[in-house]
């Protein structure tokens, strides 16, 4: 007898078996969704506190997806939660229920069970132009497509003052710069910047060498700083250093420039960069010459004339909530919140 050839899954049946699957709504409390947790599948990976903090953060701000699938895997009388568990997770430690769709499929092995777990896995991730562009689809847009992409990369800078928070500097318990990646908050810090940026667009012409120049993520954080708190005088700096007309020696426009060609980005981290950029805004500012480009330590307070950031104290324009601030709120370097204050300096 002839040995038998082992079908390739693409060789099977044209329709495939009707899986057993039920799908029941549930509104689940965070204690209900404690108890579910229990029937964990014992394989899954450890929880990730960042994912965790990132769907609490939606969950906040009413942007989580109702009723979000999890999903269990049902043998004999044994179940397994294969998908879900950051989902229940964030939700165990919330305040209010929610709803979600509790999908059991029914195998047969636990070879199934763990075929089934790992079919679950990130899908891709769509960009920021196109999640931006998703939040307005019937809007004029006040920016090209091109540009929400560089807002969205200038946002961690913006959002956090210049600065970036490593992983062990915390707001309450939410580090700020996890919370600032989360599309929910990310967007809305796009929306609340869009009218400053289209005002620093609008303004940069001239050589497309020097626009790409200035369309670096840390160069355009303190240029939208600027804007917000100083759009005239933000509309005469910028332009120049973009046109290069008639620019000279001792002229802060100058510097920057020739700062910005001699310095690649990556020779620099981001705040070491943002506070060399805000050095010459503040000779601008401050109608003084400048000739040699030297910003402050990157662990030094961010310094902008005309802006609250007075160089005195860490400023940040979002809550451990995910908030976002149209005027900054003063925190310490380690992220610990601190009294609000005015702030604005005239003095470097």
């Amino acid at each position: 007898m002839p040995a038998v050839r082992a079908l390739h899954p693409d060789q099977g049946p044209a329709v495939p078996r009707k899986p057993k699957v039920a799908y029941a709504p549930q509104l689940i409390s965070p204690k209900g969704a404690l108890a579910l947790l229990a029937d964990a599948y014992p394989q899954q990976r450890p929880v990730r506190q960042h994912q965790v903090a990132y769907l609490q953060t939606l969950m906040r701000l009413g942007a989580f997806r109702q009723p979000t699938e999890i999903h269990y895997a049902q043998v004999g009388a044994q179940r397994y939660l294969v998908n879900g568990q950051h989902t229940l997770t964030a939700l165990s430690q919330m305040q209010r229920p929610l709803w979600l769709t509790v999908v059991t499929l029914t195998v047969t092995t636990l070879d199934e069970v763990d075929a089934l777990y790992r079919t679950f896995d990130r899908g891709l991730q769509r960009s920021w132009r196109d999640m931006y562009r998703a939040l307005h689809p019937e809007e004029a847009p006040a920016l090209l497509p091109k540009q929400v992409g560089l807002l969205g990369s200038a946002m961690s800078l913006v959002a956090l003052g210049g600065n970036i928070y490593g992983p062990g500097e915390h707001v309450g318990e939410t580090p700020l710069y996890d919370m600032q990646r989360t599309p929910a908050v990310r967007l809305l810090l796009m929306a609340d910047w869009e009218a400053d940026a289209a005002n620093l667009f609008s303004g940069l012409h001239g050589q497309r060498t020097h626009r790409h120049l200035l369309q670096r993520a840390a160069v355009l954080a303190v240029a939208l700083m600027t804007y917000r708190w100083q759009p005239e005088k933000a509309h005469l700096f910028w332009p120049a250093v973009a046109r290069d007309n008639g620019l000279t020696e001792g002229m802060p426009e100058k510097a920057l420039l020739r700062y910005l060609q001699e310095t690649p980005a990556r020779s620099k981290q981001s705040p070491a960069y943002c506070r060399a950029v805000a050095s010459c805004w503040n000779a601008f500012y401050d109608q003084r010459e400048l000739r040699q480009v030297r910003g402050r330590a990157s662990t030094q307070p961010l310094f902008l004339m005309g802006t609250p950031h007075d160089g005195a104290r860490h400023y940040v324009y979002m809550t451990a909530a995910g908030e976002v601030l149209r005027r900054p709120e003063a925190v310490h370097p380690s992220g610990r919140e601190e009294d609000k204050g005015d702030g604005d300096a005239d003095a470097e």
